[in-house]
């Protein structure tokens, strides 16, 4: 029974990658709610948006550039995933995480400006 009750439950919970990205008290930057008025026109609303078409990662910012023609700095888009990470405590790279295979910004921990600075520097 015990069982029965926390599987309904667990279905009545939001798919955070159905999130809406824009204005969401739960996604800031530095403490604040954000909204991109020019990635909100080239069609990005929700975490969603944000992952490759399998679903199982986030895009890199070079192919996030690529795919919606938007000007975004380095820092700015790992920046608002680092944010939607914490949140949730999820990843979007859960079904590479469980083959082994990560990227550098799979840990938020990774996502120092230490660690950031070190990989421009080495690419």
């Amino acid at each position: 029974m015990i069982k029965n009750i926390k599987g309904e439950r667990d279905q009545d919970k939001p798919d955070p990658h159905d999130a809406i990205i824009w204005n969401n008290s739960d996604i800031k930057i530095e403490g604040q709610p954000i909204f991109f008025k020019s990635w909100y026109k080239a069609g990005i609303n929700k975490v969603k948006h944000l992952l490759q078409q399998n679903g199982g990662k986030f895009l890199t910012s070079e192919e996030f550039i690529n795919r919606y023609k938007v000007k975004s700095s380095f820092t700015l888009y790992y920046g608002l995933l680092s944010s939607i990470k914490s949140k949730w405590k999820i990843t979007a790279t859960q079904k590479q995480r469980q083959t082994g295979n990560q990227n550098w910004y799979d840990n938020v921990e990774n996502l120092s400006n230490a660690a950031l600075h070190r990989i421009i520097v080495e690419n």
